[in-house]
């Protein structure tokens, strides 16, 4: 009997130990997030007939809703991640070009108002291109907005489709899109 009570004792303590952190070793937390599987770095064209290559995630389900004389709006819904990439693309010029590139700046702004903003220049010879991501328990983390300054604009942003508790709880989802903006900016040219 007093066998199986040390045994049982040891096993608690040890436990236990595993549970302490001495600094280095990481503890669990009293809950996780279920792990999410990106989609493959797979892509197709999803620009249709806009003039452009727009490059979209093969795993998403690419929806062009409207196409309409100078606007196509394209919605990249990613359903693993619970969320949809909405796309607006405008050709125009001049003026009005300059007046929607102000109208984005302003949009993007109100969607990330308070949330930490890292906004990232992606290299690309035909257009000039910029991701905004932020930080925080925010329904639109990701936003992008490409122009080549003289015909068109293509601005986006990212819809999460419920309000997550916490950033740490959508970060690989916004990781994975993240990355697909990346690519969708170094591979955008004209068809």
């Amino acid at each position: 009997m007093r066998a199986i009570l040390l045994l049982l004792l040891v096993a608690i303590v040890s436990a236990l130990c595993g549970c302490v952190n001495d600094g280095g070793a990481p503890v669990p937390r009293r809950f996780a997030y279920p792990r999410l599987e990106p989609y493959d770095s797979v892509y197709v064209d999803a620009g249709g007939s806009s003039g452009l290559r727009i490059e979209a995630n093969a795993g998403a389900l690419v929806k062009v809703p409207r196409d309409s004389g100078g606007t196509v709006w394209i919605d990249v819904d990613y359903p693993r991640y619970g969320a949809v990439l909405h796309l607006t693309l405008n050709h125009a010029s001049g003026d009005r070009l300059m007046s929607m590139m102000a109208n984005r700046e302003e949009r993007f702004g109100r969607d990330m108002d308070g949330m930490k903003v890292v906004v990232t220049t992606v290299d690309n010879e035909f257009a000039e291109i910029w991701i905004g991501r932020a930080y925080g328990t925010v329904l639109t983390p990701l936003n992008i907005m490409a122009t080549d300054g003289s015909s068109f604009i293509l601005s986006g942003a990212l819809e999460l489709k419920r309000i997550p508790s916490s950033a740490e709880e959508v970060s690989p989802a916004v990781d994975a899109v993240y990355a697909d903006l990346l690519h969708l900016g170094r591979t955008l040219a004209p068809i």
